[in-house]
């Protein structure tokens, strides 16, 4: 992989953002939106998009472990997948339920230039009119977080994305305490995580990205038609498939290792989150995030709750800056 793959987008100038944003190119952007709860924030957020030109279209698929989520618009740019995947955490399904998503836009909506993935729970934090123009005017082809995973995490790095995990049938859960046994057997590691339990036989590798550096990072990503052709292209073929989906937590590699193994440009993210320390899901969004995200020069922050929205939007639409 090329280490160029890896590293910082540059920095526009407020100038050159400006100048690209009053152009009259028209970027067109399909938005996936990737849910499971809070309808009314769904239809909220699908909204605000619309209200774009660069809004080509809106998929969203919700999972099917929540319900049908309920048609809210006659706009023809909006389609909610009518059979969504009953998708597992850390599990392969959310690939596919992104992947499988994705496609479907395209097949509809071919001219689209960038796929932008979103969550329920992500809210615009400049004007919905200014991405498009901010997109066309960065040097990547994909914001997406990604670190070098060798470099971050060391030998765990294997561990985490290179042995070969596999799931094991719930009745296993009775048997949890005795399970435990099987870490003190060299070679062999159980583990619970994200409520299924799951084991590491002997530590296997597997071949297709034992030689690879692979690149972890948050799946939410915004990437333009070459990127997304090589994460097809990782899609698509059956050893890949295989062993990206044996990986612990597959969403935090299969993407960004499918665009930066094939040598394309990764940037930042622009995706504002506030974490802490201890806890692996961000806070809720309050009113200083609002500042803290349009410093940091993002598009999207997340998580909109619906405790804190009104605080948050509200001290969004003070300021409102353009996206530079």
């Amino acid at each position: 992989m090329n280490d160029e793959a890896i590293r910082t987008g540059q920095r526009r100038a407020p100038g050159q953002w400006r100048a690209a944003r009053d152009t009259l190119v028209v970027v067109r952007i399909g938005y996936v939106l990737y849910t499971y709860k809070n309808a009314d924030q769904i239809a909220a957020l699908t909204a605000e998009l619309l209200k774009s030109r660069h809004t080509t279209a809106v998929a969203i698929h919700h999972d099917a472990k929540s319900g049908v989520l309920g048609s809210f618009t006659a706009d023809p740019r909006v389609r909610i997948m009518p059979s969504p995947r009953a998708v597992r955490w850390a599990h392969w399904t959310q690939v596919q339920a992104i992947v499988e998503t994705t496609q479907a836009m395209l097949a509809k909506h071919p001219a689209v230039d960038w796929i932008v993935l979103l969550t329920g729970q992500d809210w615009p934090v400049v004007p919905v009119e200014e991405i498009g123009p901010a997109l066309a005017a960065t040097d990547v082809d994909a914001c997406i977080d990604a670190i070098d995973s060798k470099e971050a995490w060391g030998w765990d790095a294997d561990r985490r994305y290179l042995n070969r995990w596999y799931e094991l049938p719930p009745w296993c859960t009775r048997a949890a305490r005795l399970l435990q046994l099987v870490n003190l057997i060299p070679g062999i590691t159980h583990l619970e995580s994200y409520g299924a339990m799951r084991v590491d036989l002997l530590g296997l590798r597997d071949s297709a990205l034992r030689d690879r550096r692979l690149v972890g990072g948050i799946e939410y990503f915004m990437m333009n038609r070459a990127a997304w052709s090589a994460v097809e292209e990782a899609y698509g073929d059956p050893s890949e498939r295989r062993a990206f989906s044996h990986s612990l937590v597959p969403t935090e590699v299969f993407f960004a290792t499918a665009v930066a193994d094939r040598g394309l440009r990764i940037g930042p993210a622009r995706r504002y989150a506030r974490f802490v320390d201890g806890r692996s899901n961000p806070e809720p969004l309050r009113a200083a995030d609002a500042v803290a995200a349009q410093a940091g020069h993002c598009l999207f922050a997340r998580k909109l709750e619906p405790a804190t929205a009104k605080e948050f939007l509200a001290a969004l639409q003070q300021t409102a800056p353009a996206a530079t």
